[in-house]
């Protein structure tokens, strides 16, 4: 009743449907047992875990997606060609475009005098002592 003395009717008003994936804690099906499944229609081995939305199934599905602009560094199981290879996906922010990937992928092969590691950046192969050697004579 409202201050005037008189009822109000109130109806319910829909604002929108959210499906309920089937065998969840909110499902009817819900820790039923396997004669109340039979009866109800249900298979009883089915574990559930899926929508059903306009009459069909739908399941969802998790991708993962790594972030751009950080470099990755993955070591590589042996026997492999690679030791280690590093990869970064370059974007700029600002802009809707696929990011660009790069490689850098190290190689690591013995020679008479030890191990000599090498460094493949595209389609380039540097030894690694003599990058660092470039390196220096540039920064000097």
């Amino acid at each position: 009743m409202n201050r005037a003395g008189s009822s109000s009717l109130y109806c319910i008003v829909v604002f929108y449907q959210v499906p309920i994936m089937l065998r969840s804690s909110y499902c009817t099906l819900y820790q039923n047992s396997e004669k109340d499944l039979t009866e109800l229609g249900e298979c009883p081995y089915d574990q559930g875990g899926y929508f059903i939305i306009n009459g069909s199934e739908k399941v969802l599905i998790a991708q993962e997606k790594m972030s751009t602009n950080h470099v990755y560094v993955f070591k590589k199981r042996q026997p492999n060609k690679y030791a280690y290879v590093g990869e970064v996906r370059s974007m700029a922010e600002s802009q809707n475009r696929p990011p660009s990937t790069m490689f850098v992928r190290m190689l690591s092969r013995t020679s008479a005098k030890g191990v000599r590691e090498l460094l493949v950046l595209g389609y380039i192969v540097l030894e690694i002592f003599l990058l660092y050697r470039q390196l220096f004579t540039v920064f000097t």
